[in-house]
């Protein structure tokens, strides 16, 4: 592919956006081709921090860093949305979308978290089989569309991230959190580089402050700042100013 831009004058562009050197690699990575995409690409993006400095390391001191943002056009906090049908009138709710499997995923910060708030239900979104250990407060509900989404997170009183801080999840822009924010959701999470400085997340140093942020009462609110900062419109923005 690369080979075939170059014939026909089409610009290259190569998107760091996990530590492929780890077990997300599995079987199909390949050293050689990593390289050469990173070499021979006309321009190279790194999503996270740590990415882009994995990308100058290996030669490419033009690297920028374009992290992830959200869709404007689907997360509308302005819209009123109904509450979905699996959520319980009256109980708090805590929630969390994406992958519900990987080494990153932290079960026992989120179990801890779920013991300690008995009167929260914790919702997870994601295609996984229940888990039998799982506290009879933490609910599966499966996949669901990405236009399906803003009904839940609007509805929620706090969204998590309970990733555990590694080599795998230091290397991430969790996209889910520009989701959760647009929606004005307070996030709670465990210290990922990343998201350190972001408004209305609260970085958590242990699976026991995890679990207590959780069940505190947290603000919703939107920084409006932020989501211009960090729509894919500002991301495009961004990349179509001239490189120096």
């Amino acid at each position: 592919f690369l080979e075939a831009a170059a014939l026909r004058g089409v610009e290259s562009v190569f998107e760091l956006i996990d530590a492929w050197d780890s077990s997300l690699g599995g079987d199909w990575f390949s050293e050689e081709i990593y390289q050469k995409f990173i070499v021979d690409s006309d321009r190279v993006v790194g999503t996270a921090k740590l990415l882009q400095k994995a990308l100058v390391e290996r030669g490419r001191p033009d690297a920028a860093y374009l992290p992830n943002a959200f869709n404007e056009a689907i997360f509308d906090c302005y819209r009123i949305y109904p509450k979905p049908s699996e959520f319980v009138s009256g109980a708090r709710a805590v929630l969390y979308f994406g992958s519900l499997y990987g080494e990153w995923f932290d079960w026992d910060a989120l179990y801890l978290a779920a013991r300690q708030a008995p009167d929260s239900l914790f919702y997870l979104i994601g295609d996984s089989a229940p888990r039998p250990e799982a506290p009879s407060n933490v609910l599966f509900l499966g996949g669901k569309l990405i236009d399906e989404l803003p009904a839940y997170l609007q509805h929620s009183d706090v969204a998590i991230l309970p990733f555990k801080p590694g080599h795998i999840s230091d290397a991430v822009s969790p996209i889910k959190v520009f989701e959760y924010l647009a929606m004005g959701v307070p996030v709670v999470s465990l210290d990922l580089p990343e998201i350190r400085d972001y408004p209305n997340v609260h970085v958590t140093r242990s699976p026991e402050e995890f679990a207590a942020l959780c069940a505190a009462p947290l603000p919703k609110g939107v920084d409006e700042g932020f989501l211009m900062r960090n729509s894919w419109g500002a991301r495009l923005d961004r990349w179509r100013q001239p490189r120096s």
